[in-house]
C-alpha cells in the first residue's frame, strides 16, 4: 500500500495559539515515536501578508504515515486520546488523502 496524508486543520484564536503550540507539540512527540510515521509538518496561516481572502483555519498540519492501518494504530490507543485530549476543540475535522496525481 501506498503512503497516506493525514490534512488535519486547526481554528486556533489568536490569543490561543501559544497553548495549542504546546499542545500540538505534545501530541507531535508522541507521533513521531510511532511505527509507521513519516513526517509531519505544521503550516501557519498569512495573516495580513496578503491580499487574498483569509483562510479559515489558522494553522493545518500535513502528516505522512506509510499506510491507513499504521496512522489507525498509532490512533485509536488510550494512550493516543489522553495525550490528545485537551487539542480536540480546536480540531477542524482531520481526513486522510491518497495522492492521485503527481
Amino acid at each position: 500500500m501506498n503512503a497516506v496524508t493525514l490534512i488535519h486543520p486547526f481554528a486556533v484564536k489568536p490569543e490561543d495559539e501559544e497553548k495549542f503550540m504546546n499542545l500540538w507539540k505534545k501530541v507531535d512527540d508522541y507521533m513521531r515515536l510511532q511505527d509507521g510515521f513519516i513526517e509531519t509538518k505544521l503550516h501557519k496561516r498569512l495573516d495580513e501578508q496578503t491580499h487574498l481572502p483569509q483562510a479559515k483555519f489558522r494553522f493545518v498540519n500535513v502528516a505522512r504515515w506509510r499506510s491507513v492501518e499504521s496512522f489507525e494504530k498509532a490512533v485509536i490507543c488510550e494512550k493516543f486520546k489522553e495525550c490528545a485530549r485537551d487539542i480536540f476543540p480546536y480540531s477542524g475535522g482531520a481526513g486522510l488523502y491518497e495522492v492521485i496525481i503527481d
